[in-house]
Order: structure tokens, then sequence, then C-alpha cells
């Protein structure tokens, strides 16, 4: 079992780039840069684990969907509250799917919003 602050390991980062299929977890961008996000900050003991790392477009905490989990209203499930665990909590992409991500790397969708969010235009170097 992991550490709680531990940075995602190779096996971990492997798991969620499969699941991601590439894309960006939050908006669906494709070929753009990629970066793991705590989705339970390290601040608040989140864990190296598969459930906690969401594959996000975006440099640094400041911009793309990265930018968008560290800012002041991120979707639901981007940053999980320190007494909850990311592998129980609904992670939100921008389309209007809700997730699971499961302990064995893949994910389940448990849901999808009454507005349908057709298109998403999202520029992974801008906040």
């Amino acid at each position: 079992m992991p550490r709680a602050g531990v940075e995602f390991d190779a096996k971990t980062k492997d798991l969620a780039r499969v699941r991601a299929g590439g894309a960006c977890e939050g908006c669906g961008a494709e070929n753009v840069p990629l970066e793991h996000h705590h989705r339970k900050f390290k601040s608040r003991g989140g864990l190296g684990v598969v459930e906690n790392d969401a594959l996000l477009c975006g440099w640094g905490n400041h911009t793309g969907c990265h930018g968008r989990a560290h800012g002041p209203k991120p979707p639901v499930g981007w940053s999980v509250a320190s007494w909850s665990d990311p592998g129980e909590i609904e992670f939100e992409d921008l389309h209007g799917n809700r997730w699971l991500f499961l302990p064995d790397g893949t994910k389940t969708c448990v849901g999808r919003l009454a507005g349908n969010i057709s298109t998403v235009e999202v520029d992974p170097w801008k906040p």
C-alpha cells in the first residue's frame, strides 16, 4: 500500500495512460501533452494509486484541464476532499459523462448529465 503523498509510480502511470486511451480524461483532447493529476491532492493525503490519477491536458497546475482541476470551481471529482476516497468519487468529464476510476486501472461510466454538452473547446495552453 503506497504512503500518502507519494508520486505515481511507472505501473500506475501506465495503467492511467491505457485507461485514457491517449486522450485527456477531462475534455477528450487528443495529440496534446497530458499530465498525471492527483484528484485528491498530495497535500490532502492523496495516494499514488490509479483511481487517484486523472490524465489531463495542460501544463502544470495552470493551463488546460489540469489548470481547471486546480482552479476555484473544478468539475465534480477533479478535486477530491481530504476525507474522501477518490475510488468512490465520480469524475465528471466536460462532456457530462460521470466515471468511477477503478483500482484495476479501468473506469466505468455511472451516468450522464441531462444537458448533453456536445462539444467542448479547451486550449491546453491557456488558463
